[in-house]
């Protein structure tokens, strides 16, 4: 009989609470018929007073955890080109989870966050194409604290 180990990794949120205009790890997760945000003592419903981002499990260069409404500005390589032929491209874009058919994190563009025809990259894709085991780029903000680096874009 095969011992097979399962490496369970944990799961990472912090919230944006709306009213202090702050960010926050979330250490309490409560849920239920609502889930809830504990921080200082004080309870904040997601989707009311806290909007709740996921961690991608993934790093930028500079080690910095990337999560869900980050920005992140780097550069990468054009998918079916190698390495050393120089067909790079420039990208500024922010983490979204794509859940429709291919559930994954993306990397959207700014026209996405300015609401007009844009697009997007798979993240795994900006990791793996650039063969190493983070974003060849760097977080730069997010979407709450710092929407003007996406409207500049």
């Amino acid at each position: 009989m095969n011992n097979v180990t399962h490496q369970q990794r944990q799961i990472r949120f912090r919230a944006w609470l709306i009213e202090e205009r702050k960010m926050v790890t979330v250490v309490k997760l409560l849920l239920g018929s609502e889930w809830l945000v504990e921080h200082d003592g004080k309870l904040y419903e997601v989707g009311n007073g806290a909007i709740l981002m996921q961690s991608t499990d993934l790093e930028d260069t500079s080690g910095d955890r990337i999560y869900e409404g980050d920005i992140v500005k780097g550069t990468s390589y054009r998918y079916g080109y190698e390495l050393d032929d120089g067909k790079q491209f420039e990208y500024i874009g922010f983490i979204q989870w794509f859940g429709t058919e291919f559930q994954r994190w993306v990397v959207s563009d700014a026209d996405i966050f300015n609401e007009r025809s844009g697009g997007s990259w798979d993240l795994s894709q900006l990791v793996h194409r650039n063969m190493v085991d983070y974003l060849t780029g760097s977080v730069i903000g997010n979407i709450y604290q710092h929407p003007e680096l996406l409207k500049q874009a």
